[in-house]
């Protein structure tokens, strides 16, 4: 994988490690001194033989678990007279510290998470992460919605805690670091690196495109860029599932999905159940109403209101003026999964497949409730094709300059000496038998 490769590289730059020259307490860091916060407290807890790891594929770097030693140094802090509360967490290697930083992104809503941080520290990094101001608690509930932070009351967005999740954290995070490391080491960091995909992808760009000086290289993996408008844009399959009445089960999807690839596989002039050259596959749903397909041991038969969605699905957002709002997806790519979350037409059904309902993506659910209409009673899931249009207007007018990261000038971060990787990909295939 790119990011252990990548990281291993940069890891391997120096070829020397540092031991740790002071205990781990509190009282022996010196002042943390960040302009424009006001620390609140510092807590600190040496962890031995630490072996609670958690891996997420494509964001983590991936090593074999094994017992680490580290300080955990968590600094709580405020930016005053804005009333918020952020925790930055450092894991500082009690021997076999490379003398590098390791700035650890987040997912969905969380900026950052405990579980993401172990392999970094096993691997010789100094390795932190923020919380943003809303912590991430374990519960899946705190990493796909917004529920608990998103608004300070109807009507009222919590602009300060949006800005220090989309942005402003992500300049102190580093910052706050680096004091920690040379109060700790009695040494600077030689190098800082981010790591981090989809919200950790939008991360590093946005400390690239706003904070050049933060990092010296950044693995930006599945960034998710256009916040505001894709977010948005992925409820148009709910929507078209909606406005037909009809909510297709995964068998379905499936059947629909496998049709398309045994189209659309060979235009690449190789046979290998992947649709390589997604641009020249035309395939219509419609052309494979009534075929036969199986299902929890039925025979069932395509239906036109599902080819009709899927079809809809895959041209993506568009006016009745012909007018693009985004892009649709492959005709390989999975637009629904057993989960919730597993895909942007997620249904969810009984024990048979039947009689399924919407399952949407509950962080563009969230998005929509409680940044763009600013209502925790708004009915995203009775939304009409004009609430739509209406939401993706408002979402990008409001929250482009807030939360995406689209920006192409980087000659900022290049001037600075940064280096990037940054890599995108389809949604993987579910398994259509």
């Amino acid at each position: 994988m790119l990011v252990p490769l990548f990281l291993g590289a940069l890891a391997s730059l120096a070829g020397f490690t540092h031991a740790a020259l002071k205990t781990c307490r509190a009282r022996d860091l010196p002042t943390i001194e960040v302009f424009g916060i006001e620390i609140i407290d510092i807590h600190t807890k040496e962890q031995r033989a630490y072996e609670d790891w958690g891996f997420f594929p494509g964001a983590t770097p991936q090593v074999p678990v094994r017992a680490i030693d580290f300080c955990n140094v968590t600094v709580t802090y405020t930016h005053p007279g804005q009333n918020d509360t952020i925790n930055v967490y450092v894991w500082l290697p009690l021997d076999g510290w490379n003398g590098r930083l390791l700035g650890q992104g987040g997912g969905g809503w969380a900026a950052g998470a405990e579980p993401m941080l172990p392999s970094g520290v096993a691997e010789g990094y100094v390795t932190a992460n923020t919380d943003a101001g809303h912590t991430y608690f374990g519960d899946i509930a705190t990493l796909i919605r917004a529920d608990t932070w998103g608004l300070l009351s109807p009507g009222n967005i919590n602009h300060v805690l949006l800005q220090d999740f989309a942005s402003r954290a992500l300049d102190d995070l580093p910052k706050i670091a680096k004091e920690v490391i040379r109060g700790f080491y009695g040494q600077p960091a030689e190098w800082a690196y981010w790591n981090g995909c989809s919200t950790g992808g939008r991360q590093g760009l946005m400390s690239a495109q706003r904070f050049p000086d933060n990092y010296d290289g950044i693995v930006a993996a599945a960034p998710a860029i256009n916040w505001a408008t894709f977010v948005v844009a992925e409820w148009w399959p709910q929507l078209q599932m909606h406005k037909a009445g009809y909510y297709p089960g995964q068998c379905e999807y499936g059947a629909i999905t496998k049709a398309a690839i045994e189209r659309c596989d060979e235009l690449d002039g190789v046979r290998d159940g992947v649709v390589a050259a997604p641009g020249l596959c035309n395939f219509d749903a419609t052309s494979v109403i009534g075929r036969s397909y199986g299902c929890q041991g039925d025979s069932r038969k395509i239906t036109p209101e599902a080819a009709k969605i899927a079809n809809a699905i895959w041209e993506g957002p568009k006016r009745a003026d012909g007018r693009r709002g985004w892009f649709g997806t492959t005709h390989e790519t999975a637009v629904a999964g057993p989960l919730p979350f597993s895909g942007l037409a997620s249904t969810a059904c009984d024990t048979d497949n039947k009689n399924c309902k919407a399952a949407p993506f509950p962080i563009m659910e969230s998005w929509i409730r409680y940044f763009v209409a600013k209502d925790p009673d708004f009915d995203v899931g009775n939304m009409s094709e004009d609430d739509f249009w209406w939401a993706l207007h408002k979402s990008q007018s409001e929250f482009t300059s807030v939360i995406d990261t689209s920006d192409p000038d980087l000659s900022e971060f290049k001037a600075a000496g940064g280096k990037m990787i940054v890599w995108h990909g389809e949604f993987s295939r579910i398994n259509v038998g």
